[in-house]
């Protein structure tokens, strides 16, 4: 007789794109980008004015890279992010606490810094070396339908 129970996939994925709050710190031995991340986004209410809300979070971004990486990022500036949600316990005072982040897999900036000239040029790419087969593109704000 079949099993009649219902198959859920686990699926753990994450992709936003958002403002840095604050410049990234480089942690445990260039190991470890931490960052946090605002995301607005904008809905109508029952009385169909338009709100809009932001949430912000926690991310974490296990890199080889992760020196070269918080050079292209400022606080403020505009990130695109993959990842999964990780749920952590410490404690703080004895207390138990927890905490959900996100773990990045891939952080791409969205912005072109100004080459001497004034003209926008690209930024160097950050993220896995060339034998992961990753190859990575970073767009331009203007090119971003939202």
């Amino acid at each position: 007789m079949a099993d009649n129970k219902l198959r859920m996939p686990n699926i753990n994925s994450v992709n936003i794109a958002g403002r840095l709050t604050g410049d990234p710190e480089v942690k445990l031995d260039g190991k470890l980008l931490a960052f946090s991340v605002a995301v607005s986004r904008s809905y109508k209410d029952k009385q169909g004015e338009w709100q809009e809300e932001t949430g912000f979070y926690d991310v974490a971004h296990w890199t080889d890279y992760a020196e070269r990486t918080a050079g292209y990022l400022r606080r403020g500036g505009p990130v695109y992010i993959e990842g999964s949600l990780s749920w952590r316990q410490f404690e703080v005072d004895g207390a138990k606490r927890s905490a959900v982040e996100i773990r990045a897999q891939r952080v791409a900036p969205l912005d072109w810094p100004e080459d001497g000239a004034g003209k926008s040029a690209p930024v160097q790419k950050t993220a896995a070396p060339a034998s992961r087969g990753i190859i990575e593109t970073v767009i331009p704000e203007e090119d971003i339908p939202f």
